[in-house]
């Protein structure tokens, strides 16, 4: 058995995290991390078997991103942990890249949009706008 998937991405909690790591351990897996050009890379293996999940820290979440799993109980875990998450799964084939110059554009934009929502004293809109301007700066980190 084996489960291999690279595009795609799922947002988990903490917690999320947690309760997956707690489940694989209860079962004599041990558990191995490190970090490798910001990405964090879970190994999660026994005797037997070493499985390997990918994650990007995000804001209040961990992005998994890449799963290469050998285990049905840590497929299981998986599932489990994540069974809301799936349902924000995004399809990065499907997503086209925008160009930077438009990025940047559109973050100038919100950065004018921004200030005025700022002297204007809207407190929702400020929220909103930052919200979006983080959201972004996160996408203009991923184009090259």
């Amino acid at each position: 058995m084996e489960t291999n998937f690279n595009d795609f991405s799922v947002h988990m909690s903490k917690e999320q995290l947690n309760q997956m790591v707690y489940e694989v351990m209860s079962d004599n897996y041990r558990i191995f991390w490190g970090f490798n050009e910001g990405k964090m890379i879970l190994n999660i293996y026994n005797k037997e078997v070493n499985n390997k999940l990918t994650f990007i820290k995000r804001s209040g979440s961990m992005e998994l991103i890449h799963v290469d799993v050998k285990s049905s109980t840590v497929e299981k875990a998986l599932k489990k942990s994540t069974k809301d998450a799936t349902k924000k799964v995004i399809k990065k084939k499907a997503k086209k890249a925008r160009p930077k110059m438009d990025i940047q554009t559109d973050i100038d934009n919100e950065l004018g949009r921004l200030h005025w929502y700022i002297q204007q004293g809207e407190r929702l809109k400020v929220k909103k706008v930052k919200r979006l301007l983080s959201e972004l700066v996160e996408e203009l980190s991923g184009v090259s």
